[in-house]
């Protein structure tokens, strides 16, 4: 069965975005890579600023992002992981130099397995009691109970469908990745919410202006939310969004 690429969401470059300041003092952020398992990933990783590809690294490795600038809040993704491998942390995420662009380093975590993918396709089901729990209604009917650190992610998102890829034992998915699926009458955007020069984006596989959003989206800058609504040629209009993970601390 094939397994889509890794990463989180579906996100369409609907802009060509110019983020950094008319001046600003620039920085670098080296994102130094370990890769743990049985699997592979051939081909390595890609590296993300803000949606746009800045460069690349092996699976243990180091790549650097240069022209970082300072006291901007940044959102780096880690793209072009292989279906069989996943993210140990967080992935999109954000960074911030200080006011003299220190340059800076993070780690990125990520396993691979060797064991079959599955891919899984359905509507998402959560439940809280008796402890928290997420799982898909395939379209089948069957339940399919998802685990993995992974999965959390899913469990905001209750009554979307999605498709699910991983390690499958039983009537268990260990997660190591997932979409959202659009259509054309509800289109679906994955990203962190950021603001660049008053106006609002989703940052992460790829650039999204959100034009007209609403109070509420505009304050959940810095969370990885779901944003569904209308496209044209100069962005995406939100008509409903949720989060899905809240802002980093």
């Amino acid at each position: 069965m094939s397994v889509p690429a890794g990463g989180v969401g579906s996100v369409t470059l609907v802009a060509s975005p110019c983020f950094l300041p008319d001046t600003y003092t620039p920085g670098e952020v080296t994102v130094a890579a370990t890769t743990t398992g049985a699997g592979t990933d051939a081909d390595g990783y890609q590296l993300k600023l803000d949606g746009v590809l800045r460069g690349a690294m092996a699976v243990n490795a180091s790549g650097t992002v240069s022209n970082v600038p300072a006291l901007v809040p940044s959102v780096i993704q880690v793209s072009n992981l292989a279906g069989n491998c996943r993210a140990t942390g967080l992935n999109p995420f954000v960074v911030t130099l200080d006011a003299d662009a220190t340059s800076i380093a993070v780690p990125f975590g990520a396993d691979c397995t060797a064991s079959a993918m599955d891919t899984i396709q359905g509507v998402v089901e959560s439940s809280s009691w008796p402890t928290p729990s997420v799982s898909v209604r395939l379209e089948s009917g069957a339940l399919r109970s998802l685990t993995g650190a992974a999965s959390a992610d899913l469990m905001p998102l209750t009554g979307t469908a999605v498709r699910v890829w991983g390690v499958t034992s039983g009537t268990a998915t260990d997660v190591y990745g997932y979409e959202l699926l659009s259509t054309l009458t509800d289109p679906r955007w994955v990203g962190i919410v950021a603001v660049r020069s008053s106006q609002v984006w989703l940052f992460g596989e790829a650039a999204v202006q959100l034009l007209d959003a609403s109070p509420s989206l505009q304050a959940a800058v810095g969370a990885l939310v779901w944003v569904s609504g209308t496209q044209d040629a100069a962005g995406v209009r939100p008509t409903a969004f949720g989060v899905i993970r809240e802002a980093q601390p």
